[in-house]
């Protein structure tokens, strides 16, 4: 019996003679209709086939290719965002190629031999006693989980019983906002968590920073709360934000995070959570055209880039496409946002 497999390389058909039963008759196939011969385990597609997927060295392929497309990348020249969206894609992409036709084998328990030594044998006996506490049915095998077996294992409840037992639901990030890209949502997020690179960051992690003062007041010294709010063109930045919108402008601030939590005390709040995590994105970039190329940027030419940008991602990542300009100037949306 032959199995030929065909495929094209180079525009010419190749043919792919595997041995089933005698290696004489391969042979003499091979000279007759001038094919290749091969053996299982062969790769067709990039998938093994004929493999014993139950083996280890079988999956080291399919793990180096996951490392050559990550590796491939010069993640250095990405950000934070871009080295996310490309571990996304090789991670998804792949698995469901290999992992869709690998079809995992139903759970058994055999044994092949006797235990050889002490240790074995309390094992296998711990493994008795466990077993003997289990309810076996035939009903289909469900994945399940000690946090709640009444509910199938999925990544949702898992993640809210691991935030339930560190008590972390304090700590929890939930200004995560689709209508915005995601290096502005991440530039946000670790902005509330300090870790953006201001000069006493810098400095408290230990990179010599010859002056910590803020390169645009150069009253105070540049903390990350002093970069996005205590700075004077920060507070233009934000007075002007906020009477754009019509919003009453906060008078303290303890913290980034309360700033951009200000959204969510508004009906509209994911459009207002759009605009305060675009301005504080581009108030940073002010700040290092400033601390780079020393270029002052005027505060009302960075709002007219806020209302620009947050203009157009709102009309191309949300519902609302139909957005006119001269009102979003004014700020007379409140009938189509709401």
């Amino acid at each position: 019996m032959f199995f030929p497999l065909f495929w094209v390389k180079s525009q010419s058909p190749k043919k792919l003679c595997l041995r089933i039963r005698e290696e004489v008759e391969v042979l003499h196939m091979d000279s007759l209709i001038h094919c290749k011969a091969g053996k299982f385990a062969f790769a067709f597609l990039g998938l093994p086939v004929g493999a014993n997927m139950k083996r280890a060295k079988f999956w080291k392929p399919i793990v180096d290719k996951f490392n050559s497309k990550l590796s491939g990348w010069k993640a250095k020249n990405l950000s934070l965002a871009g080295r996310i969206t490309l571990a996304k894609a090789v991670l998804g992409a792949l698995s469901n190629y290999y992992l869709s036709l690998f079809k995992a084998s139903p759970f058994s328990v055999a044994l092949d031999r006797d235990p050889l030594s002490g240790p074995e044998a309390q094992q296998l006996d711990d493994l008795n006693n466990t077993m003997t506490c289990c309810n076996l049915s035939n009903k289909e095998d469900i994945w399940s989980w000690a946090g709640n077996r009444t509910e199938e294992l999925n990544v949702a409840a898992l993640r809210a019983t691991i935030l339930d037992s560190s008590n972390q639901h304090s700590s929890l990030w939930l200004l995560w906002n689709k209508w915005v890209t995601p290096k502005i949502n991440i530039f946000c997020w670790r902005a509330c968590l300090q870790r953006i690179p201001s000069k006493m960051g810098l400095n408290y992690r230990g990179i010599g920073v010859d002056n910590l003062m803020c390169s645009r007041c150069g009253l105070m010294e540049e903390s990350v709360m002093h970069i996005l709010w205590d700075c004077f063109f920060a507070k233009s930045v934000w007075r002007t934000i906020f009477t754009w919108v019509k919003i009453t402008f906060p008078n303290k601030v303890s913290s980034v995070r309360k700033l951009l939590a200000k959204a969510e005390e508004m009906l509209w709040k994911k459009t207002i959570g759009a605009i305060l995590q675009v301005a504080a994105c581009e108030i940073w970039k002010a700040r290092n055209e400033k601390t780079f190329n020393e270029r002052q940027i005027h505060y009302e030419r960075t709002m007219d880039i806020i209302k620009e940008n947050s203009f157009l991602f709102i009309c191309n990542r949300s519902k609302f496409c139909n957005l006119d300009w001269a009102r979003w100037v004014d700020f007379n949306v409140r009938d189509v946002i709401v």
